[in-house]
């Protein structure tokens, strides 16, 4: 495997605490700060995977344009397709319109 190269700048005190934790633990600094870059990125795609469903819950409820799934009658400020069906034939009796017909195979009331 081809070995490629990171070039980081930091003070002279994290330096110097880098090099003693990496001397600590038996490595030279390029072993630990990799070892240390692992351990980070291992637990960032822990944190991702854990959080990943209820994350992309929560940009879908975010989402204005996103609609509710067909079975979804309990989503805050929208109405149920029953409380639809009775604004519908409200509005026909209301405005006078056609007579109402219902969802249910054409069926008037």
């Amino acid at each position: 495997m081809a070995t490629k190269r990171f070039s980081i700048s930091t003070s002279a005190e994290i330096h110097e605490l880098i090099r003693k934790h990496a001397e600590a633990s038996g490595l030279d600094v390029s072993a630990y700060m990799v070892a240390s870059a692992l351990e980070r990125v291992t637990a960032d795609d822990r944190v991702k995977e854990t959080f990943s469903e209820i994350d992309a819950e929560i940009a879908a409820a975010e989402d204005p344009l996103a609609s509710p799934s067909p079975d979804d009658d309990q989503v805050p400020g929208r109405l149920s397709r029953d409380e639809e069906q009775e604004l519908d034939m409200l509005r026909s009796l209301v405005l006078d319109d056609e007579p109402y017909v219902s969802g249910d195979a054409g069926a008037a009331a």
